[in-house]
């Protein structure tokens, strides 16, 4: 990192508190370091109730067995996690699903199903697509701090990222798409 520190991403915790009830709010990456996981796990053991957001209905075991194979190919979803799965390798990172221990007794689903999902965003491929569109524009409208602001500069990025690709220097490559993936 820049000045002989260690780059690092770090995720928040806010409290929230009245009459006697505590509420906390925890940000979660879907791509981190095994031990980033390790000690979420940890902290998470400590609560009584754990929500968690996971579009597509609770993680059961069966869908973690599906995850794996990767059965469910045509599934927006499934393709979304197809894509967290390359950038996991890319990384050298964990994938959340195989770091989280969504098992848990104290795991609750609160979130939308698959079917839910489709219909409140169109399905299809149409949720990935129009993802990818508003990124663009936020990026051309230079609402980014990080990305390239010419095309020099996203050529030097882009070089540095296949280097990084090339060379399998996952930290490198890990730099390079921070301001990205931020």
């Amino acid at each position: 990192g820049e000045e002989g520190r260690p780059d690092i991403l770090e995720t928040a915790v806010s409290r929230f508190e009245k009459d006697n009830v505590t509420v906390d709010l925890i940000a979660m990456v879907h791509l981190g370091d095994a031990e980033y996981f390790q000690r979420l796990n940890q902290s998470l053991r400590a609560y009584d109730t754990v929500f968690y957001e996971m579009v597509g209905g609770p993680y059961t075991r069966e869908k973690a067995r599906l995850s794996r194979e990767a059965v469910d190919a045509d599934s927006s979803l499934a393709q979304v996690h197809n894509l967290q799965n390359m950038a996991k390798s890319l990384l050298g990172l964990e994938f959340q699903l195989d770091g989280i221990d969504y098992f848990a007794e104290n795991f609750v689903h609160a979130d939308m199903t698959e079917e839910q999902f489709m219909e409140a965003t169109g399905g299809g491929d149409a949720v990935l697509s129009d993802m990818l569109a508003r990124a663009m524009k936020v990026a051309q409208a230079g609402q980014l701090p990080g990305l390239p602001s010419s095309e020099a500069e996203s050529n030097q990025m882009m070089m540095l990222m296949f280097g990084a690709l090339m060379s399998g220097d996952s930290n490198l490559l890990k730099r390079s798409l921070g301001p990205i993936l931020a």
